[in-house]
């Protein structure tokens, strides 16, 4: 995971006071209202010479690529074919950006949900499996939907994953919740997967809501928590969100929809997001961790695979 957002054709849209942290690929086009990138801006378009960044400002030296600039604050160099409006009227040669390979593949995907299903297949009650108190959970698959709700007020339940979670329905976090990876799982990530091989449209979703929410990884860092959907609508020309962040959502949090779109508003903060589309309101903002370019994603503790060195394209 080389970029702060990687997105796929749906490209990415930023309004209102959004930022991110890190840098930007994207194959569809960049859209902003004077957002703020720190890095690196590139977008390659379907040939990698045609892509478009527009109302787009970034920092510390770092350029923009795109086929077509405008309207934007360019702290190093402009490497396009056209520009307009923006702080430098001077495009240098462009070349072609070829749009980016997602670091985890549907076969990596089926992978994690065979790991959680050899850990067992929970009960479910009345077409919904249910968490409100403290758990430990993982490696499992749980067959219908997935919430984990916690109080009004105050600390709320402690969600403990041991492995990964693949959830044939969709999965819903809300209000004063830790989600944590187990502690003994130092250095490793866990995911927690939304797919619905009988409908990836309206199905197959996460939604995190509410204030006092928290995503953390085992102790001494290069830990995470990663949430995938497998939703398709984006991908497909509808409306529905894969993954839907509000509030007060942050910590060791990734998100993952390679063919649906997904969503941060208000004030949720998360380390990373890769999605076919990608949309940032309010004041959600995107911090990148640079370890995530080693990142180990485990089946549990007695298993794992490991994706490296996702080098960025120049």
């Amino acid at each position: 995971f080389s970029y702060g957002v990687h997105a796929g054709d749906g490209g990415v849209l930023m309004q209102n006071s959004s930022t991110i942290t890190g840098s930007l690929f994207s194959s569809g086009p960049v859209v902003g209202s004077n957002n703020l990138i720190s890095g690196t801006v590139i977008a390659g378009g379907s040939t990698g010479l045609n892509g478009t960044i527009s109302g787009i400002q970034n920092q510390g030296g770092s350029s923009m690529y795109a086929g077509g600039i405008s309207n934007s604050t360019i702290s190093g160099y402009a490497y396009c074919n056209t520009i307009s409006g923006s702080s430098t009227s001077t495009c240098r040669t462009l070349t072609a950006q070829i749009a980016q390979p997602f670091p985890i593949t549907a076969t990596d995907i089926a992978n994690y949900e065979n790991a959680a299903l050899a850990g067992g297949i929970a009960t479910c009650a009345g077409g919904k499996y249910e968490i409100s108190s403290d758990t430990t959970i993982g490696p499992k698959k749980i067959p219908c939907d997935f919430t984990i709700t916690g109080t009004g007020s105050g600390g709320g339940p402690v969600i403990t994953l041991g492995g990964p979670l693949w959830v044939t329905g969709n999965i819903k976090v809300k209000n004063h919740v830790t989600v944590r990876v187990d502690p003994s799982l130092v250095g490793q990530s866990i995911m927690m997967i939304a797919d619905n091989p009988g409908d990836r449209t309206t199905s197959s979703k996460v939604e995190v809501e509410g204030e006092g929410l928290y995503f953390t990884g085992a102790p001494g860092g290069n830990s995470w928590i990663m949430l995938i959907s497998e939703n398709t609508g984006a991908s497909q020309g509808n409306g529905n969100e894969a993954i839907e962040l509000e509030q007060g959502v942050q910590g060791d949090i990734l998100l993952y929809a390679r063919l649906g779109d997904i969503k941060l508003k208000n004030n949720a903060s998360v380390k990373e997001v890769t999605g076919y589309k990608i949309t940032l309101q309010n004041s959600a903002n995107v911090i990148y961790s640079s370890g995530l370019q080693n990142a180990l994603f485990t089946s549990g503790p007695s298993g794992s695979w490991t994706i490296q060195d996702w080098k960025e394209g120049q």
